[in-house]
């Protein structure tokens, strides 16, 4: 877990400055290990503009959420069969994620006010890290 921040919930998930907050997530990964990178993003990353740079980013692997429009479910599916190692190794992914939200009981933040919550956060972050 790198860089996170709290955001407001009126922030869309594309609000200005979120596709640097990633890229400046993915160079903290890569800082700290050779492997490639998981990004698991949802439907609200599904931008042309988002994905092309992470198709050119180097040790990035990425799912996005993706939202059918003109295409095909047939030719969704054979994209998504050329993935599927990739995504079987989502599951770990998804296992610290929930790591984070449950036994650190993370996923209600203490309190109303945002500065408190953030703050709870960015600890349960060191927390998290130093339990590992």
């Amino acid at each position: 877990m790198v860089n996170a921040r709290l955001r407001p919930g009126s922030a869309h998930s594309l609000a200005p400055g979120t596709k640097d907050f990633i890229f400046q997530s993915l160079q903290y990964g890569k800082s700290m290990v050779q492997d490639p990178l998981l990004l698991v993003m949802d439907s609200g990353f599904d931008s042309q503009d988002v994905i092309l740079d992470l198709i050119s980013a180097d040790r990035v692997d990425f799912f996005v959420k993706h939202n059918l429009r003109q295409e095909s479910k047939e030719e969704w599916l054979e994209n998504a069969k050329n993935i599927l190692k990739t995504y079987r190794d989502r599951g770990t992914s998804e296992q610290y994620h929930a790591e984070f939200k449950d036994e650190m009981d993370m996923e209600r933040l203490p309190s109303g006010k945002f500065k408190v919550n953030s703050t709870s956060l960015l600890l349960g972050m060191l927390v998290y890290h130093a339990m590992a």
